[in-house]
């Protein structure tokens, strides 16, 4: 106790002056110290194969505070200062943001009117299946251009679809559209309440044959204004943050290429583990699972 005083005020009296005052022994408090000291390297040296473990994990984009939480929800108690210190002494460093631009990919039909907006950008959602959002990307490739289309549930932020192919033919949406369909079971449900599918005016999304198929799962379209990313800005957010997690696979060198990298990505990693502030610092699929939980315990209350 006493040797822990002195520790916490050696910065604003003399070691030897606390000693004399507090009856303890300088070469005690000495000792002690080297000894607590030793313990805190050896504490270090056993922390430091958890941090690179979830920084790899990570893609080296997870930076302190995300690999501080992670380490705690295993059951280490550990603060995100201690594990800066340690990723600095290591030279740890985070994944920056990419500058790789390309252009838009939205076209919009000629040919049937656009949906109204029914979302005035109020993202917040905490009911799934409330919104979805969708849209196109253009990734960095050698040769042939390669795109991706994806459908996201915005309350957990979780991928439902996505599909990677060098054309931005509707095909390719009702793809990553299926995919989710079954993720979300909707051919075996029936809907209280329509699901909102939010995108662009692209004429992919305003096709009369996906228009019918939105409608046939129980969905309703919705468009935001043409040549405004603000009005889709969550998916937006998504594309920066998948280039930027994988940009040490660009340029893609293909087709295959980019399916196994993104794929690995979205559903072994940004799906099941990556942390999202604006969900509690949970995945997208734990934030499911908890509102699978709350509900079921809600509706046999």
């Amino acid at each position: 106790m006493r040797y822990d005083f002195i520790e916490q005020h050696r910065s604003i009296w003399p070691v030897r002056v606390m000693c004399r005052v507090l009856q303890a022994s300088p070469d005690g408090y000495y000792q002690w110290r080297n000894g607590k000291a030793s313990k805190r390297k050896q504490a270090d040296l056993e922390l430091l194969p958890e941090i690179r473990q979830v920084h790899e994990m990570s893609g080296h984009t997870y930076g302190a505070e995300w690999i501080a939480k992670e380490i705690r929800s295993k059951g280490t108690p550990v603060g995100k200062a201690r594990v800066k210190r340690l990723m600095n002494q290591e030279s740890m460093t985070v994944q920056c943001k990419n500058t790789w631009k390309c252009m838009g990919t939205t076209n919009s039909s000629q040919t049937y009117e656009p949906s109204p907006d029914l979302v005035n950008r109020a993202f917040h959602r905490t009911e799934l299946d409330e919104l979805w959002l969708s849209d196109y990307s253009e990734l960095p490739s050698v040769g042939s251009k390669i795109y991706a289309v994806a459908i996201k549930d915005q309350a957990s932020h979780r991928i439902l679809g996505i599909h990677i192919s060098h054309d931005l033919h509707v095909g390719a949406l009702f793809k990553a559209f299926h995919q989710a369909v079954k993720v979300r079971r909707l051919d075996q449900r029936t809907l209280e309440t329509s699901i909102i599918f939010h995108s662009d005016q692209g004429g992919q999304y305003n096709s009369l044959s996906f228009k019918e198929a939105l409608t046939k799962h129980g969905l309703v379209s919705s468009m935001g204004s043409s040549g405004d990313c603000y009005d889709n800005a969550p998916m937006e957010s998504f594309w920066a943050t998948m280039k930027t997690e994988l940009m040490h696979h660009f340029p893609f060198r293909s087709v295959e290429h980019a399916v196994g990298a993104i794929l690995r990505w979205v559903h072994l990693f940004y799906n099941q583990r990556r942390r999202h502030t604006s969900i509690g610092g949970l995945s997208p699929v734990q934030y499911e699972a908890n509102w699978f939980r709350r509900n079921r315990e809600l509706t046999f209350a």
